[in-house]
């Protein structure tokens, strides 16, 4: 009979004999063990503190658990390693956690021993070191902010610096690089920052000094460190901004023999070059005009009311003048306005204007010359300064003379009245009845009867008293006047009395015109 005697061994297959460890973290290592028997077995692992030379510290006995100078090791997964079949293999897990510190390590001593043999124990050393990663980035949150920026301005850009190593790191932003122009500064030197933390917004003061030339272009280097290593670097490129500044110095205006002549002074005040539109306007026709200078740009030939003046310098002085006639041709006197403006090209807000007022007379057209006054002109015209001055003696004269006119209004009436009369007391002559009336009167026969009227019989002495005694005295008939000839003579008195009346007028004035300022005045109206 042959009988197969038991056989036991294990082997550890496979160790890490070093690794490393992040601060605070853990770390499972496999331990890969087999069975060399040949009968199924288990094997069981402890571990054990020791030193850098592997000498086992005191009073730490063999655990599947342990705890030292902060660092925690445990056996994990054993179960995979029980009752493994012969020349079967099995992996255990060993777990460390590391503590919070930036450096450090940890030796650990593996014992391996199968169940059925206990006298049978494999050892294996393993280190583990903890292992510090410092790490950073940096980044701007608008690059393109600060690009240019204005001489004597601070312009503000912003960084994010996240911590890329493994453990909480104090870091430090450093300016590098920058044109002797600008001045740039962090609010902090130092910024702590958690593991995988980012700190956002940190300030980046830009200062471009007061004066500097536009357009410059500067390189710009901010770098950011952690114990002494540089972990990012940022390069970015700033510029001095153009600023467009004009400032009026003087205007004027004055006369230069028959022109009217303006001016504006202004300065440069900018940082670049830069360039003016000059204008001229007048709210009247006239002849008026800019002075441009040399190197000015213009379209007209004469009398330029418009050009440009290009590349003035930073710091210059300009002066522009323009001219105007005294406007003519006017019906009527008024006022023109002579205004000159200027305007920046690159910055057309910026405008400066100065204007005068030019006083013009009407022109007389069709002049006539001046006559001597009448003597009828110069008469009203003292009447009226005698009439505001002496109103109350103006007024005697002036009842006198509507009396006046008045009463020869009644002497011509009554001279009419004389005439109607004597019409009236000329006897008619009748007229005589020519040979036809009477025929015809006594060709028309009376078909009545006739009435006889028998008149009473008186004496003819008698009849002769009684007539006598019943009848007026005789009148002598008046001598008949003809009347044409006094139709003329009526016309002619009249005349004589309206020419009279006028002389008497005329000597009225004239006696007021010699008097002057007497007031003791006599009024001769003979009419």
């Amino acid at each position: 009979t042959i009988e197969v005697e038991p056989v036991s061994g294990i082997e550890i297959v496979s160790i890490d004999a070093e690794a490393t460890i992040d601060p605070g973290h853990k770390l499972r290592l496999p331990v890969e063990v087999r069975n060399l028997g040949n009968r199924p077995v288990s094997i069981h692992l402890d571990i054990l503190a020791t030193d850098a030379q592997g000498t086992p510290l005191t009073d730490t006995p063999p655990t599947h658990f342990l705890y030292s100078s902060g660092w925690a090791v445990g056996v994990f997964d054993e179960y995979k390693i029980a009752n493994l079949a012969p020349n079967e293999s099995g992996v255990a897990i060993l777990e460390y956690a590391a503590p919070f510190d930036a450096e450090g390590e940890i030796h650990i001593r593996v014992l391996a021993q199968g169940l059925d043999d206990p006298f049978t124990i494999l050892e294996e050393n393993q280190t583990i070191r903890i292992l510090r990663v410092r790490d950073a980035s940096l980044t701007e949150e608008n690059p393109a902010a600060c690009e240019r920026i204005d001489p004597g301005q601070t312009c503000i850009t912003r960084m994010d610096l996240e911590n890329l190593g493994n453990l909480e790191d104090s870091f430090t932003i450093h300016v590098t690089e920058s044109p002797p122009w600008a001045s740039v500064t962090t609010s902090s030197e130092v910024y702590n920052v958690s593991e995988s933390g980012t700190q956002t917004a940190i300030p980046i003061m830009i200062t471009i000094d007061e004066g500097a030339e536009a357009l410059q272009t500067g390189s710009l280097e901010i770098e950011v460190k952690s114990g002494g290593i540089t972990h990012a670097t940022i390069t970015r490129n700033i510029q001095v901004a153009p600023v467009i500044d004009w400032t009026l110095i003087t205007t004027q205006d004055g006369r230069e023999g028959n022109n009217v002549i303006i001016s504006i002074t202004i300065r440069n005040d900018g940082n670049d070059f830069d360039g003016v539109m000059v204008a001229l306007d007048m709210d009247v026709d006239a002849v008026f005009g800019l002075i441009p200078p040399e190197d000015a740009l213009h379209s007209e030939a004469d009398h330029v009311r418009y050009f440009e003046c290009r590349d003035i310098e930073e710091g210059m002085n300009m002066t522009f003048q323009a001219y105007s006639s005294v406007p003519e041709g006017f019906t009527g006197n008024g006022t023109a306005t002579l205004e000159l403006t200027v305007q920046s090209i690159r910055d057309p807000q910026q405008n400066f204007s100065a204007s005068t007022n030019i006083d013009y007379t009407a022109i007389i057209q069709n002049p006539i010359e001046d006559e001597e006054p009448s003597a009828i002109a110069v008469a009203f015209e003292n009447s009226l300064i005698f009439l505001l001055e002496w109103n109350g003696l103006v007024m005697t004269v002036i009842v006198v003379a509507v009396g006046s006119i008045l009463l020869n209004q009644a002497l011509v009436r009554r001279q009419k009245d004389l005439e109607r009369m004597k019409r009236e007391n000329t006897p008619e002559i009748e007229s005589k009845e020519t040979v036809s009336d009477w025929k015809k009167r006594f060709s028309e026969r009376s078909t009545g009867a006739r009435e006889s009227v028998i008149s009473p019989e008186v004496e003819s002495d008698t009849f002769v008293e009684s007539f006598r005694s019943k009848s007026k005295r005789s009148v002598e008939s008046p001598r008949m006047v003809d009347q044409g000839k006094l139709s003329q003579a009526s016309d002619i008195l009249d005349r004589h009395e309206e020419e009279e009346s006028i002389a008497a007028a005329d000597n009225l004035v004239l006696e007021l015109l010699d008097e002057g300022d007497s007031t003791d005045t006599v009024f001769d109206l003979d009419l």
